[in-house]
């Protein structure tokens, strides 16, 4: 009948998941090599921000999106547009979490 599941029939499903990864400043050639070859096929976004060994102090704005399209901007907090929503300080120097901020930062979704 009118739009009706056969019996057994599986519900189509929406379901992503979600990885991040936080740590210091990374290796300019190896972040390139990973944002061409090595994010997985089922990441439809991922948002961030990356700081490079080869320019320390200076944070960039990552963002994916769709087919592979990729941004890589410097932030917003030294000139850039970036994201300026996007925060960059979580409560790191508590009890509950010494250590200091981390200078590289990405949330892959799919």
């Amino acid at each position: 009948g009118g739009g009706e599941e056969a019996a057994g029939a599986a519900p189509a499903k929406d379901d992503f998941g979600s990885v991040s990864f936080q740590g210091g400043a990374l290796s300019l050639a190896a972040f390139q090599r990973w944002a061409a070859t090595g994010i997985p096929e089922g990441v439809v976004r991922a948002k961030g921000f990356v700081t490079f060994a080869e320019e320390p102090g200076t944070p960039y704005d990552f963002h994916l999106s769709g087919r592979r399209r990729i941004e890589i901007e410097l932030s917003s907090n030294n000139g850039g547009r970036g994201f300026p929503n996007f925060p960059r300080t979580p409560a790191f120097g508590s009890a509950a979490s010494p250590s200091p901020p981390p200078s590289s930062r990405l949330v892959l979704i799919g």
